[in-house]
């Protein structure tokens, strides 16, 4: 049974990038043929993927903060900044964000609102700032290991 579940994550894994490979060959080689426009559909893929990374984010922080809380309360002050860390950044980046009104030709849908621009600027912003993080804790972590030696 456990060898099974330890397969789970490379199958979902492979079936995302197989998914999200198929999309953007669809997306790029579609050209401007207006008939046959992609580029709604690798929104909707992207909004999927980043709602599902989100929720799995958040439920696993959730899951690992109660269950450290009741191991090791010692530990339970760490997470509970990198936990408030999170937050924090998320709301700079809602309060960052523009919630001006778009002009776009032809567009006439609903989601031109202070609301869900404020929405796209805070997730635009979380994943710039997350990127610099990741980028920034592997140089100094690579650093760190060429001191050591």
């Amino acid at each position: 049974m456990n060898k099974y579940i330890s397969k789970i994550p490379s199958v979902v894994l492979y079936a995302a990038l197989s998914i999200t490979a198929i999309i953007t060959v669809l997306f790029y080689l579609n050209g401007n043929n207006p008939e046959t426009d992609y580029t709604s559909g690798m929104l909707v893929w992207m909004y999927c993927l980043l709602v599902l990374t989100l929720a799995a984010l958040i439920g696993f922080s959730i899951k690992k903060f109660f269950r450290i809380f009741k191991e090791n309360p010692r530990t339970f002050r760490r997470n509970l900044i990198v936990f408030s860390g999170m937050l924090l950044l998320l709301i700079a980046a809602w309060i960052f964000g523009s919630g001006d009104e778009l002009i776009i030709k032809g567009y006439s849908g609903r989601e031109n609102t202070r609301f869900w621009l404020k929405i796209t600027d805070m997730m635009l912003y979380s994943m710039y700032a997350l990127l610099v993080l990741v980028v920034v804790s592997l140089l100094v972590t690579n650093i760190r290991e060429m001191l050591k030696k």
